[in-house]
This record gives C-alpha cells, structure tokens and sequence, in this order.
C-alpha cells in the first residue's frame, strides 16, 4: 500500500509549472484512497498518505474544498497532529499538509484552532521540535492571516511571543527567521490590542534588528509587520526612531515596487510624527 501512495505522490508532486497531471489524477479519485490511507495503523503509510496528499493539493488552484469533502480529510489530518506522542515523520507531513490546507480557509482554520491544534503547533515550536517547526509556524502563520478571533486564540498562547522573537534572532535558521517575521506581520495587521501586545513583548527590537542584518527575503517581511504597527497611533511614538527610519530610507531603493510602497508611507510617518523628522529625512537622503 506504501508503495502505491508513493507513486501517485511522485506523479502529483510536480506542479512547478504544469499541474495537468496532479489534476487528472484527481479527477480519476486519487483523492479518497490517499485520504483512508492517512488512518492506517502502519506509521510508513500514514506518513506516506500525509505527503502524498500535500502533493495532490500543491499548486495552484488547489480547490480545498473538494479535500475537505472528501471523507474527512481536515479532520483526520488534524488527529494525526494531535497524537500524543513525541512529534515524528508522521507529525512533519501532517502539518505540511495542514500548512496548505489552512491558507485562506476560515472555516478550517477555526477547527485547527478549537480542536487544540494551534496550541500543538506551539507546543512544536519549542525545543525538541526538529522538523516540524517550519510548517508548525506555517500554520501559525496563516491562522494569523485569518480573521481578528483566530489572532486572539493564537495570543492566549503565552508561549507564541517570546518564542517567535527568539527565532527572529536565529540568524542561521533563515527559513524560521523569514516565517516568524511574515507571522508577526499578519499579526500586526489585526486589532490595535494585536499590536499592542506585540510591542509589549519587545519583538520591535527584534524585528529591527532583522531589518538591519537578514537577507533581502528575511528583512521584507519585518519591514511588513513595521509597517503595520507604524500606522497604529497608539504604538507609532515608541517606535518611529532615527534607525527605523534610516532602514526605511533604505528600502526607498528596493527592487520590490509593493515594498517601496510601503516604505514611502513609513517615511511619511516620520515626516510627520517625528520632531525634526523632515531634517532627518534629509540627513538619511531621504528626499532625493
């Protein structure tokens, strides 16, 4: 049966740029027979099953709607990630799958959270998490991205916070760096209290240090989450400084037009906010 479920997910697993295959096997029912195989008792094959399915719905135009209908597909793969049990091969494909599943689907995103499944990705974020910590913080990150309710649960977690500014500073691990800077920003894009508790935290100073040192990638996504919180009134005097400012003169200049964008507003910010911010504008080469 393993070996089955491994062929069918080397067939659907390139969709780079033609999902035509992936699509047709679908049609013929690949879906169910993958799906009842992640229920197996065999830890190869459900193991198997979760990565064959995430390669049956990679891609674009992935029509989740036809996966969550298909013989409780969210539901299953949510069980595997609640096993208690240390977290292992199983584990990692689940949440690979759960990572594309949850981007923009409020309603299995609430069942993700409801069930404890949030609370399991934080918990997997810790120590000893190993593997699973990437797509952990993927689906953190797109429940982030949901609605404003979905982000109070994920804060009622006293563990995301201090955990997420700790990987913006693991300046070897980039793909952990990059998806807590992107999970800040979602966040930061909700409710002022959203925002508020992020600055309470103390992460700016992180996120700020991201914008000076990471790769282009990396920096993107603090800038993002700066410039959500910049725009919030309430929380923009603690944190609008000269070396915000200064990187985001910098960013003037990147090779990103919707980044740009929000570089100028940022700078606009200051000009406008900061005592002596048009001098300091100028003094960075702002105006130019």
């Amino acid at each position: 049966q393993a070996h089955c479920i491994l062929a069918i997910g080397n067939m659907a697993g390139d969709t780079t740029f033609d999902t035509s295959l992936r699509d047709r096997m679908r049609a013929n029912g690949a879906l169910l027979p993958v799906v009842r195989a992640l229920r197996s008792t065999s830890p190869d094959v459900a193991r198997t099953a979760a990565w064959a399915l995430a390669n049956l719905i990679r891609g674009p135009d992935p029509r989740l709607q036809e996966v969550f209908a298909t013989d409780g597909a969210g539901a299953t793969l949510i069980s595997l990630l609640l096993r208690p049990a240390p977290p292992d091969e199983i584990t990692v494909e689940a949440l690979w799958a759960l990572s594309l599943m949850t981007h923009g689907q409020p309603g299995f995103q609430r069942e993700v959270v409801e069930s404890g499944g949030a609370a399991r990705c934080v918990d997997l974020l810790q120590e000893g998490g190993g593997e699973a910590r990437v797509p952990a913080l993927r689906v953190i990150g797109n429940l982030a991205a949901g609605d404003d309710a979905l982000s109070d649960a994920l804060l009622s977690l006293p563990a995301l916070l201090p955990t997420l500014g700790a990987f913006l500073a693991e300046e070897q691990h980039r793909a952990l760096r990059k998806e807590s800077a992107w999970t800040l920003g979602n966040l930061c894009a909700g409710t002022p209290a959203h925002r508020e508790a992020v600055v309470s935290s103390g992460i700016p100073a992180a996120l700020l240090h991201v914008l000076q040192t990471a790769h282009f990638d990396i920096r993107r996504e603090a800038a993002y989450a700066f410039f959500h919180l910049v725009h919030d009134p309430a929380v923009a005097p603690r944190l609008l400084t000269r070396e915000v400012a200064s990187e985001f003169v910098g960013l003037l200049r990147a090779p990103d037009p919707q980044l740009v964008e929000a570089a100028v507003q940022v700078v606009a910010q200051v000009l406008a906010q900061m005592p002596g911010g048009a001098r300091l504008i100028e003094e960075l080469d702002g105006i130019d």
